[in-house]
């Protein structure tokens, strides 16, 4: 499991707020994946690239280096029910953030324009 802590500290009000909002809308989430090292962004990626050698359906993973998890920017997230991830994925692009399923990615949240600040 992911946990907030391991973010970056400026970012982790803004998860937490968001965790917030979408728990007293009575959502059940779960933070599955928050920082990961390069070795571990390594690893993803490499299952990624073999799954989609071999026609499997996967999640997309950035190659190492380019993942915003290695910057303690992105979290990923498992909600019940499944169908409200568009809608906290426009709750986050409204308050200014880059959510993944508009890659491919839906249960990627991430602050990409806030790390530019």
């Amino acid at each position: 499991m992911g946990d907030v802590r391991t973010l970056n500290p400026s970012f982790q009000p803004f998860v937490n707020a968001f965790l917030k909002v979408a728990r007293n809308a009575g959502l059940e989430v779960t933070i599955t994946s928050t920082f990961r090292d390069p070795k571990q962004q390594a690893a993803l990626y490499a299952e990624f690239v073999d799954a989609r050698r071999r026609g499997i359906p996967h999640l997309p993973a950035a190659p190492p280096g380019h993942s915003m998890h290695e910057r303690g920017f992105a979290f990923d997230i498992h909600v019940e029910p499944p169908s409200a991830l568009p809608l906290l994925g426009q709750m986050w692009e409204r308050w200014g953030f880059v959510w993944g399923g508009r890659f491919n990615d839906p249960i990627h949240f991430d602050a990409r324009p806030f790390h530019r600040r």
